[in-house]
């Protein structure tokens, strides 16, 4: 989970909808109770984000896919940077802001990143949250997969104390490894070094841990870490696919299979603990999910049912994924700590179907990540519910700010510097556009991905503008704080009959309907034109020197970010102009020149004002009566 900082979340009570408070004291001192007493009010945003993967033998050209959505809520900037390599001094360290710090390597390597904005963060001296990025050597990886071991697992190994988190997971690999299998070895080497660290140090019961993806020309490895200091990881078969919630998935293993890299504790901690579980016989074999997880919820239950009713209907129509109280499956999860859990079968890695092998592409993994289980009989709303209002975590969803996918080509022909292509969205994978980056050659990313604005809408954020996209076709147009009071990006109030009429105007139009397939047209053109691209830089990089490489990159990059930086803006314009349409046309009342928070800022200080001057009283009347006893 990552630290909130700078922050105030809270829900909409129609639409559960997490919202970021503007500030309502920059022009004001409030006392350090008010704050806090506010501040609890507002219940902290979980991270969550699914992860998926397919091997070169199931796509349609050879390549492996890998990638990740992250949902860990809208109005949560992202920036798209591109690190450099550097020398380090032997003091240099690298530090986080929960505890982690180890000395830089000597030198360290150029590579990309999504990250959060530094300024949310204090003291730290890495990429915050870095969660995806290849280097300059093409290992790529992505990570913040957040999974959660059992209660029984935590009373012998919990999490440590300034061990490695997913704030720092992506920086402290990236940095250092030129292959796949380096890079497993190198993580492994941490974790048992340094365990796991806590993003939530004042809660000695938190339990939350990684799964991270890493992958070259010549691998693909998932790397589960599932407690303190025990990991498995298995090197994913080039006929699967594989998809991630925030469960632990890896089933029955034997650890010294030469495909898996395991903890040398995994088992022997399970057995100390009383929560060793396996349905093979023998000394090297372990179930580690039915051991270590918390059991499936409906969190990941539905997620891996919607994965898989894409990519293998009949395996996905085998599954039990509505979850059952824990009592009635404890033959099968006997270590589970979760109120209610679905039993499957559920698997780290399957076979597609025949009618899909061979075809999956980009676009496949986009119907993926933006899946809410369409054509199923748990199909689900924006808002991650059945249309009777039953919870059940769909993979598309409101809460999506960015989603990567790696397109790694393994033809020979394809030199290495140019051989992988890491695929960007921002905002919701439903309503936005995957840009193709050469990010392992590139020395700089389009203006249009490092806005600074993270409290209030910029036109020229491509974070920002698919942001927005988002909002709209999830329901969220207009922003609602805890008082009910609406207002839009601007941070302008709204009336509340003219923003529940607007988004009535908006569930009922087709703008929404037409969003997606827009934005589904403009992924199949900006494909046409990677396609092209691809074939110059190949060339290119066949003959040209690094520097003439990278500036054909960058170029490319300046181009594609223009390109759908114009598409986002002007779908967001023509939704905005016909949204203005119908408040004039319906003779509502148009959005005033001020933020709603600002006029609880005088009842707020209106009530400290009176606490001060009762305390002063309060104290006059003790000092009297202490006066007469004296």
């Amino acid at each position: 989970m990552k630290k909130q900082t700078q922050q105030i979340y809270g829900c909409l009570a129609d639409s559960k909808t997490p919202i970021k408070l503007r500030p309502i004291a920059k022009r004001a001192v409030i006392i350090l109770l008010a704050l806090t007493v506010w501040a609890s009010l507002f219940p902290v945003n979980a991270l969550a984000c699914t992860g998926v993967y397919a091997g070169g033998g199931t796509t349609e050209n050879g390549s492996i896919y890998l990638g990740r959505s992250e949902d860990f809520g809208p109005d949560w900037v992202k920036q798209f940077v591109i690190v450099p390599a550097a020398d380090h001094a032997p003091d240099e360290m690298l530090k986080d802001d929960y505890g982690f710090c180890v000395p830089y390597p000597a030198h360290t390597l150029r590579y990309s990143a999504v990250m959060d904005d530094p300024a949310e963060y204090s003291g730290l001296t890495v990429i915050p949250f870095g969660e995806a990025g290849i280097n300059e050597k093409g290992v790529a990886v992505s990570t913040t997969v957040s999974t959660y071991f059992n209660e029984k697992v935590q009373a012998v190994d919990p999490l440590t104390s300034g061990g490695l988190t997913e704030m720092s997971m992506a920086s402290y690999i990236l940095q250092s490894e030129g292959s796949a299998a380096d890079a497993v070895l190198l993580l492994a080497d941490c974790i048992d070094r340094y365990g796991h660290g806590s993003t939530e140090p004042d809660d000695p019961d938190y339990r939350e841990v990684s799964t991270v993806l890493i992958a070259d020309r010549e691998e693909t490895w998932v790397f589960e870490i599932v407690s303190g200091h025990q990991y498995v990881a298995t090197r994913l078969s080039d006929d699967t696919v594989s998809l991630l919630p925030n469960d632990i998935m890896t089933q029955q293993v034997n650890v010294r299979d030469e495909n898996v890299i395991a903890s040398p504790g995994l088992i022997s901690t399970a057995k100390d603990g009383g929560f060793y579980v396996t349905d093979i016989e023998g000394d090297d074999e372990i179930h580690v999910a039915k051991s270590y997880s918390q059991g499936y919820s409906q969190y990941s239950s539905y997620r891996l049912y919607y994965g898989a009713s894409i990519l293998n209907r009949e395996l996905a129509d085998g599954m039990d994924v509505v979850p059952k109280p824990i009592a009635e499956i404890s033959d099968q999860f006997p270590n589970a700590s979760v109120e209610e859990a679905a039993v499957g079968p559920f698997c780290l890695e399957y076979a597609p179907s025949d009618a899909v092998r061979g075809r999956i592409s980009l676009m496949t993994l986009k119907q993926v990540l933006a899946s809410h289980g369409e054509g199923t009989a748990y199909e689900t709303t924006a808002r991650d519910e059945n249309s009777d209002g039953v919870p059940m975590r769909s993979i598309g969803t409101y809460r999506q700010n960015e989603e990567h996918v790696f397109e790694i080509r393994r033809d020979p022909a394809i030199p290495a510097t140019v051989s992988t292509i890491e695929w960007l969205a921002m905002g919701p994978s439903e309503f936005s556009v995957y840009v193709p980056f050469y990010a392992s050659v590139m020395t700089e990313t389009p203006d249009g991905y490092t806005s600074e604005s993270t409290q209030t809408f910029d036109p020229e954020s491509i974070y920002w503008l698919f942001n927005e996209l988002g909002n709209a076709g999830n329901g969220s147009y207009y922003r609602m704080d805890d008082s009910g009071a609406y207002y839009d990006r601007n941070g302008n109030a709204v009336d509340a009959e003219t923003a529940q009429a607007v988004l009535q105007f908006l569930s009922d139009s087709e703008l929404i309907h037409d969003l997606h397939d827009d934005m589904n047209r403009a992924q199949e053109e900006l494909n046409a034109k990677a396609a092209a691209d691809d074939e110059r830089m190949i060339a290119l990089a066949e003959s040209a020197s690094d520097e003439e490489v990278a500036a054909m990159a960058n170029q490319l990059a300046n181009e594609n970010a223009e390109y759908i930086k114009r598409i986002a803006s002007e779908k967001l314009t023509e939704i905005d102009n016909a949204v203005s349409a119908y408040i004039e046309e319906s003779g509502l009342e148009q959005a005033a020149n001020h933020h709603p928070g600002e006029a609880v800022l005088p009842i707020v200080l209106l009530c400290v004002l009176l606490v001060l001057v009762c305390s002063f009283i309060g104290y006059r009347v003790v000092k009297r009566k202490k006066a007469k006893r004296v």
